[in-house]
């Protein structure tokens, strides 16, 4: 590894995530030798690309001067690694052949109802584009872009959490109800067949 090579790395941890900049984290991250590290990130400062702050227990902190960080994202390495696992498997669902179409229905293959929740979770209404209805992934993807670039920081940390509970109960039913019929199918909307919503049935 080079001081190029680690100092592309640290600008993509801060640019495209909340984990915080560590000496941990990036040894985690980063895999540069431990030795060499510290040098590389005195370097840094000295460039006035970083600043380095301590908190109370003496552990250092960086930032990236200049640069603000994303409003959302993982802010975690394990979060990261969680993304990495849904993103192959996303890949993966994919690559495959989708099985023979039922009778009048055009199959593209069944939906995993754990990946659909999950990216809805952590995406909120963006998950929806997985499995949902366009008719109210496309809608719900734009509210939460602009809730996410309007609503003041302070406040949007709160409104995420139950936003994206929501999302993800409702990612896991558009799931259930695409491997059910074949098909995108709308939760709320009618789809202009009579049909309505399609929801597991109450027991």
């Amino acid at each position: 590894m080079t001081p190029h090579d680690f100092e592309q790395l640290v600008l993509a941890l801060w640019n495209t995530t909340r984990v915080p900049l560590t000496r941990a984290n990036l040894l985690a991250y980063t895999k540069a030798p431990r030795a060499r590290m510290d040098g590389w990130l005195d370097a840094m400062v000295r460039d006035s690309l970083l600043e380095v702050e301590s908190d109370a227990d003496g552990d250092l902190h960086w930032t990236v001067r200049g640069a603000r960080r994303p409003a959302h994202g993982p802010q975690t390495l394990g979060e990261m690694a969680h993304l990495a696992r849904l993103s192959a498997e996303v890949d993966q669902l994919a690559e495959r052949r989708p099985p023979a179409p039922g009778p009048g229905r055009a199959a593209e293959g069944r939906k995993s109802v754990v990946l659909s929740g999950a990216l809805s979770l952590f995406f909120g209404p963006m998950g929806w584009l997985y499995a949902g209805s366009m008719k109210e992934a496309l809608p719900g993807t734009l509210f939460y872009l602009l809730l996410s670039a309007l609503v003041p920081k302070f406040i949007l940390v709160y409104l995420l959490g139950p936003l994206n509970a929501v999302a993800a109960v409702a990612g896991v039913l558009y799931a259930w109800s695409y491997n059910r019929t074949g098909r995108r199918e709308t939760l709320l909307l009618n789809d202009g067949d009579g049909s309505g919503p399609r929801l597991p049935p109450r027991r």
